[in-house]
């Protein structure tokens, strides 16, 4: 479909085609058909033929150019039509939209506040028309610096976005929003204003300080329970080489013991041993309690032998030989004993 643009540039060009091309046409009919006619047909003929060339052509091709142009022109007023209707609904896109959109003109100073900067900042649209950018920034010398460096990046770059700041409501309170700018054309070629999008990114930043801050609250207890852990496998570790040691300990003392146990029982054996063969006058009770002192030397001696078997056995040394016994001897022994007693 032809632009708004293209059917004005259509009937300039009309505009100035058509006399030219009238013009020549009768020229033309003048000097070569009617010329023609006038000089072999006379006079009555030629003059009938000039009230139908003239009659007829002229209003058939005024007719095309009215309908040509009237087409164009309802073209032309239906494209006016959409762009208004575009133009409402953009309008309407705008000043219902939840985000602030503003214009500025060419000197910083704000042309338009939409609805959503009404429920962002508090302000009315006619109390902000007018003011400089700055003041929605606090304007202090800060702000100005910030706009002067907003203004030459948009110029610069034609727009700029994802821009993180801080605006001020109608009570004063800090508002953190992100900050779109675009560059709007001027006229011949001067610069434009600018059109601003903020969008409210308050609540976005404080849950984002509360993601920060649950972050190092559990990093804070994970290295705690860390350090506590370790300080545990610490202790575990001193306690297990305490044990270590004193077992090393009590394996050492308890090879000591029975070393130091064995030699005075052996001692005793063998004394007893040559008591029972020198001693010349010796009675049958002595001669049980001989056999009875050998025994318990014996039995001590078993003893020993077993603590030592022991010790090996917890240190993983002892290798076991298991061999059949009778139970008869121990018997025997039981019965000595208790028949020495009585």
């Amino acid at each position: 479909m032809r632009t708004a643009k293209n059917i004005n540039k259509n009937i300039n060009i009309l505009r100035w085609t058509i006399p030219a091309l009238f013009t020549i046409v009768s020229v033309l009919y003048q000097l070569v058909i009617a010329k023609y006619i006038h000089d072999n047909y006379g006079h009555e003929l030629h003059w009938i033929i000039e009230i139908a060339f003239y009659g007829t052509v002229g209003p058939l091709f005024t007719f095309w150019i009215i309908t040509r142009i009237g087409h164009w022109l309802g073209e032309k007023e239906t494209l006016e039509q959409q762009a208004r209707a575009s133009e409402v609904r953009l309008a309407s896109v705008i000043a219902a939209s939840a985000d602030a959109i503003i214009s500025l003109d060419a000197q910083g100073s704000i042309e338009s506040w939409n609805h959503g900067a009404e429920l962002i900042f508090g302000y009315q649209a006619q109390e902000m028309q007018g003011r400089p950018l700055a003041y929605l920034f606090g304007g202090s010398e800060a702000s100005n610096l910030e706009i002067s460096w907003l203004t030459q990046i948009v110029r610069e770059l034609g727009f700029m976005r994802g821009h993180e700041t801080t605006c001020h409501d109608v009570e004063g309170r800090r508002v953190a929003v992100d900050l779109t700018a675009t560059s709007l054309a001027g006229v011949a070629g001067q610069p434009g204003g600018m059109s601003i999008i903020l969008r409210d990114i308050t609540e976005r930043q404080r849950r984002e300080a509360e993601i920060v801050r649950l972050n190092t609250t559990l990093s804070e207890q994970v290295a705690e329970r860390t350090r506590e852990l370790v300080e545990k496998v610490e202790q575990l570790a001193s306690a297990n080489a305490e044990l270590q040691k004193l077992d090393q300990m009590r394996t050492e003392f308890v090879s000591l013991v029975s070393h130091q146990i064995r030699a005075p029982l052996t001692n005793m054996r063998g004394a007893v041993e040559r008591m029972g063969m020198d001693c010349a006058a010796v009675n049958l009770t002595c001669t049980r309690m001989f056999v009875i002192l050998e025994q318990q030397a014996e039995r001590l001696d078993h003893l020993v032998r077993d603590l030592l078997s022991a010790a090996r056995l917890e240190a993983g040394e002892l290798v076991l030989q298991p061999e059949p016994i009778s139970v008869m001897p121990v018997v025997q022994q039981v019965a000595e004993q208790m028949r020495a007693r009585t």
